[in-house]
């Protein structure tokens, strides 16, 4: 088995949802899967990653408690989605983030 630490798969048309199996490469760091048409909620782990990019996609749900809880997350990008509700706390707290992307969303 090889160790995957970036996967950039943007642009590509891709639809369904994302696996959650994906949050099982213990040492990715890196994921782009911007600009394609994924729907579903946010998957519920991400170990270790510390970009994650989902912009422009279909992500709907309030379901962003699992991505609040990643402490060593520096750069999350959920723009131009259909997600909703309330942020998570951890999320409000600042964590380890430098850049925090959620426009053009539902957010209460």
């Amino acid at each position: 088995m090889f160790d995957l630490w970036y996967f950039d798969a943007s642009n590509n048309n891709i639809t369904g949802n994302i696996p959650s199996s994906i949050g099982n490469l213990k040492g990715m760091f890196a994921l782009d899967l911007s600009g394609n048409e994924l729907s579903g909620n946010t998957p519920p782990s991400f170990s270790n990653m510390a970009f994650l990019n989902l912009n422009d996609n279909e992500l709907f749900g309030s379901s962003l408690s699992s991505l609040g809880a990643l402490e060593g997350l520096d750069v999350l990008e959920l723009a131009n989605n259909r997600l909703s509700g309330e942020l998570p706390q951890a999320l409000k707290n600042g964590s380890s983030l430098t850049t925090l992307d959620l426009s053009y969303n539902e957010f209460a």
